[in-house]
């Protein structure tokens, strides 16, 4: 600057006139725009963010602003939690190319300058990498505090710090932090076995900030848990994939694959590339989460082991039964835990991400509950298994019991038994159940009762129609009105699926949402039209109905 005012102050003298007046005007606004531009220009970011192994971004679009509030805010510790293949690193190393790129977009606005970093350190400790012919052992790359400083260090330009002893390289490492307005990424933070990262994390320097990823949820971090992705999401997702190998999904094809897969975004992906060798339908078919399948050991096993001789494995088998959501209350009396440990277990199955949580219940991913399920009927489990399926039968009689002992004239009633978990609750041990029937009809009461079924599971064998031809043969021992309500009737006359009901009289409603289960959460309606409206659909359901007689020329039929 010196020598250019030099060469300024000169071309007057050079020049004189007119001309030089002008000339100095030019080139004194060349130089303000010049300046501005330099102000205005992203400064060089300091970064060794990975290779993204995607193309396109698809959904998380809710927890991505979930993460820029976080790291917008006085927080300096944000995470994001999740089982496995959840989606948990693809968000994180989104979050910090948008950063890197200066294209965050937060509130409908673009970040502000000021919320940018100069310096993004991506480490990352992932033992494994999931691939359709198995799971592949990766080298790890961060496996203590002293490979964390280390990353730092050489991305803050510190190299010659790097032979130091672990403390001194830690100062160097919280001094570089200072200087920088940092963004630390730790990938799979629960691999890493460390006391004091965690210490050195909740030291971190003004101003920066560490976003991490993990499996087992840090109650001391602004959190953003992920579940599944959206229907519209995994459609999106699946497409997306599907295209990359030249393959068409059917519409048919995208709803089976979310259902099995519950939005689980690793659990789309992999399924979509094993079609490339087996074909669309196989590839959903097989996609099976037991305690033997690929997908399973990679997103589950680990952590379950951790927690096999725990009251909290009890816990989410007990959980498994329930065909949508359960609270604690019932989860209390299945395991027969006091209700201060039951409460104590749920808090660790949180921990570990295997359970999500509402207000008032608890439910599991369908990838989740289908692997305790798998668990649930292990051989070594057989006691366990029939403890917690006789505790689970007897609430839900009890609950049972109850609504039929209010009936005064009248039960209208549907229940769900799409699956033969869902029929253990109609076995021999509904003795009291049945008993509570036979005494309601015997003072006047008139019962009418449709049971909901697959054909797909009814059929599947000559063991599981006998037990379904028991339960209601039973029923009608007993004096009660027995109809079969086929979902696949349902579906084909675009009806929707009902939720269980209950009609005492004609004059109060209860609307239960469960499925051939006892049931966590249900409405009573006792308003005129609200009950008209319900028995207006029970009637409606009991016209698709087929009678005894025709369930057993059927069942016959197919023998």
């Amino acid at each position: 600057m010196r020598v250019f005012d030099l060469i300024m102050a000169a071309i007057p003298e050079a020049l004189g006139g007119v001309f030089a007046t002008g000339l100095l005007g030019l080139l004194a606004y060349l130089l303000n725009r010049w300046q501005r531009n330099k102000r205005a220009a992203p400064q060089r970011i300091l970064h060794n963010l990975p290779r993204r192994e995607y193309t396109k971004f698809i959904g998380r679009e809710k927890e991505f602003e979930e993460v820029i509030n976080g790291l917008v805010s006085r927080a300096y510790l944000i995470s994001i939690d999740g089982i496995g293949g959840i989606g948990k690193s693809t968000l994180a190393l989104e979050v910090g190319y948008q950063y890197l790129n200066h294209q965050v977009v937060y509130q409908g606005k673009k970040l502000k300058k000021k919320h940018y970093y100069d310096a993004i350190i991506w480490t990352s400790a992932r033992r494994f990498s999931l691939r359709k012919d198995g799971i592949l052992m990766r080298e790890q790359e961060i496996q203590n505090l002293h490979d964390i400083l280390n990353a730092i260090l050489i991305t803050l330009k510190k190299d010659n710090a790097l032979d130091n002893s672990l403390a001194k390289k830690r100062e160097i490492a919280r001094r570089a932090l200072a200087e920088h307005r940092a963004l630390l990424i730790i990938d799979n933070l629960e691999t890493i076995e460390d006391d004091q990262l965690l210490e050195f994390l909740r030291e971190l320097p003004e101003p920066t900030k560490a976003l991490l990823t993990t499996r087992h949820r840090i109650s001391e971090t602004k959190i953003v848990h992920l579940e599944g992705l959206t229907r519209a999401a995994s459609f999106k997702l699946a497409q997306a994939k599907a295209e990359e190998l030249n393959l068409a999904l059917k519409p048919e094809a995208l709803e089976r694959l979310f259902i099995r897969t519950g939005g689980v975004p690793l659990a789309i992906v992999w399924t979509i590339a094993k079609m490339e060798d087996v074909g669309i339908n196989d590839a959903i078919t097989s996609l099976h989460i037991d305690d033997t399948s690929i997908i399973a050991e990679f997103c589950f096993l680990e952590v379950v082991e951790s927690i096999r001789k725990k009251e909290a494995y009890h816990t989410l088998l007990a959980l498994s039964l329930f065909a949508q959501k359960a609270n604690r209350e019932a989860l209390a009396f299945i395991t027969e835990f006091p209700q201060a440990l039951c409460n104590n277990t749920l808090i660790e199955l949180e921990h570990f991400s295997l359970i999500n949580k509402t207000p008032h219940n608890y439910w599991m991913l369908p990838l989740t509950k289908e692997f305790a399920i798998a668990q649930l009927q292990r051989p070594e489990n057989a006691a366990l298994r029939k403890k917690l399926q006789h505790r689970y039968a007897d609430y839900y009689n009890y609950t049972k019991i109850v609504a039929v002992d209010k009936a005064k004239k009248s039960i209208n009633a549907i229940h769900f038994a799409l699956d033969l978990n869902a029929l253990l609750v109609w076995n021999n041990e509904i003795s009291d159940y049945l008993e509570a029937n036979y005494q309601a009809i015997a003072r006047g009461v008139e019962i009418t009762r449709i049971f909901y079924l697959r054909k797909a599971t009814t059929f599947i064998s000559e063991e599981a129609r006998e037990k379904i031809s028991k339960i209601i043969q039973a029923q009608r021992e007993n004096g009660v009105k027995t109809k079969i309500l086929w979902e696949d009737d349902l579906i084909k006359n675009q009806v929707t699926a009902p939720p269980d009901m209950i009609i005492f009289d004609e004059q109060e409603i209860h609307v239960h949402i469960g499925s051939g289960g006892w049931y966590t959460e249900f409405d009573i309606f006792t308003e005129v039209k609200a009950v008209n409206l319900w028995l207006g659909k029970f009637h409606a359901l009991e016209k698709l109905a087929i009678s005894w007689d025709e369930f057993q020329k059927l069942k016959n039929t197919i023998k």
